[in-house]
């Protein structure tokens, strides 16, 4: 869990001039959007 929330605290650091660019609720919709995913390991 620690981890999972470590990297998208990093993701949106390092693209920082991305998320400034975009607009709020287009990123609200994209990640509500989104299914979870499972994968076999």
């Amino acid at each position: 869990m620690r981890q999972e929330f470590l990297n998208g605290c990093l993701v949106t650091f390092i693209e920082k001039e991305f998320f400034f660019q975009a607009k709020d609720m287009d990123i609200i919709a994209r990640f509500q959007n989104m299914k979870n995913q499972k994968v076999v390991l």
